[in-house]
């Protein structure tokens, strides 16, 4: 009987060290993971990155605006370009033509940005 006694004793040490042991890597994890979030949160400064990406996307805006306006200007000139090539029974010249179709894929890709970010 006493010795039943020893082992259930013994048994009842290991658990308590196991015990230990577990809540000593749970404290261990819980200190890893605010080491490194403090070292991510020193780094990683989200006003400096929201007012950076704000800037960003208003100097796009103001950007595409200002392109905006002159893109009529453009228009009408490729328009008089593509008439009087037309009249003289020619094509556009080819450079003019690629500048032009670069123009509104601009306009088009920046109206969605613009849109997308409002």
């Amino acid at each position: 009987m006493e010795r039943l006694n020893r082992i259930f004793a013994e048994w009842a040490k290991d658990e308590k060290r196991t015990e230990l042991a577990s809540e000593k890597i749970e404290l261990n994890a819980v200190k890893d993971f605010d080491s490194s979030f403090n070292k991510f949160y020193k780094t990683y400064d989200m006003d400096v990155l929201n007012l950076a990406v704000k800037n960003a996307i208003d100097k796009l805006r103001k950007n595409y605006q200002d392109s905006a306006g002159s893109l009529s200007i453009v228009d009408k000139n490729y328009q008089e370009l593509r008439k009087a090539a037309m009249d003289l029974g020619v094509d556009v010249p080819p450079k003019q033509g690629q500048m032009y179709k670069e123009v509104l894929r601009f306009m088009k890709e920046g109206s969605a940005i613009v849109k997308k970010y409002r």
